[in-house]
């Protein structure tokens, strides 16, 4: 399986013991341009709030500020499964390329909007793979069986990628799974599975939609509210109220201001359903760190005696399974 490896910081003295099993593996990605884009060194001083994620919560709404971060108990919880696995998986997975990033297509509200890929999948066939989506040898308990055999203790699905299908049972877009041959939802099949056998689950949730018909306007005009909410908000509800309980919300909101998606006022209706949710980082610009837990990509985070963080690093070659 082609899949994340995620691995959680462990504060109080525990970060030697992962360092020593995996640092021969990244210890070249140690010099990668993560580190260069954060405004503590992680070595000397504790981590620190950038000023502008200081004066974002001085301006919040007072009745939002509570919800906007975990229970520290909740996150030291989060700390001490150590292990988990993350999958990317959808209708992209019967062609050859990235997630999302291989659709030759709109990127609206990102720098590469307009910026095909090599070998990129022509638009009106990677939009229509849905249709011969078909995984009739899906197995969701052995899937999970085998997560757990392998020693992870929580699992992160993609609800949804930033080329918009939903791997879920969604009332406000017919492009999911109940509109494929296979017409069964994955999402609610893998946490009935998760919850059975005693793994944590977890959503991959892109707040960008480039097929979404109410996210490809002005992101800064009023037509924009439309998306929020009429299709970004009532998304988050369905994914709070309809799998049981869920370990956490894994945004990808691609750099964006928290205001663009109304994180606040997202993360208190979701918080408000499912209390110990965690949240990641990337529901603002990354050197924010914003969220509960920073999640630097295919290295080791960097030492931090009061912000945890989850290694994101890749086995099998790709970021998706296919």
């Amino acid at each position: 399986m082609k899949n994340w490896l995620m691995l959680s910081d462990f504060m109080k003295g525990r970060r030697a013991a992962l360092c020593a099993g995996i640092v021969s593996c990244l210890v070249s990605s140690l010099l990668s341009g993560y580190a260069s884009e954060l405004h503590d060194d992680g070595l000397v001083l504790p981590y620190v709030p950038p000023q502008e994620q200081i004066d974002y919560f001085k301006q919040l709404d007072p009745s939002l500020v509570p919800t906007m971060k975990a229970d520290p108990a909740r996150v030291e919880e989060w700390q001490d499964g150590r292990f988990g696995v993350f999958m990317h998986w959808d209708p992209s997975c019967q062609m050859t390329g990235a997630t999302s990033w291989s659709r030759n297509g709109r990127r609206p509200h990102h720098p590469k909007d307009g910026v095909h890929s090599p070998n990129g999948i022509p638009t009106e066939v990677y939009d229509n793979l849905y249709k011969t989506f078909n995984p009739v040898k899906f197995d969701a308990d052995r899937w999970v069986r085998m997560i757990k055999d392998a020693g992870a203790k929580y699992f992160v699905f993609t609800a949804k990628h930033h080329q918009g299908f939903c791997m879920f049972d969604s009332a406000v877009t017919d492009y999911d799974i109940m509109s494929t041959p296979f017409k069964r939802d994955i999402c609610k099949e893998l946490a009935d599975a998760c919850h059975e056998h005693g793994v944590e689950f977890y959503f991959y949730y892109s707040q960008p939609d480039w097929t979404e018909e109410r996210y490809r306007v002005d992101i800064n005009g009023p037509d924009f509210d439309k998306y929020r909410t009429e299709f970004l908000e009532p998304q988050l509800r369905e994914l709070v109220s309809n799998y049981g309980r869920l370990g956490g919300i894994w945004w990808d909101g691609l750099g964006k201001h928290p205001d663009t998606w109304n994180t606040p006022g997202l993360l208190k209706m979701m918080r408000e359903k499912q209390p110990h949710l965690l949240s990641n980082h990337r529901c603002a610009p990354r050197t924010w760190r914003f969220g509960d837990f920073d999640g630097p990509e295919k290295e080791v985070g960097h030492f931090q005696i009061n912000r945890p963080w989850e290694t994101c690093e890749v086995i099998g070659g790709g970021w998706g399974y296919g």
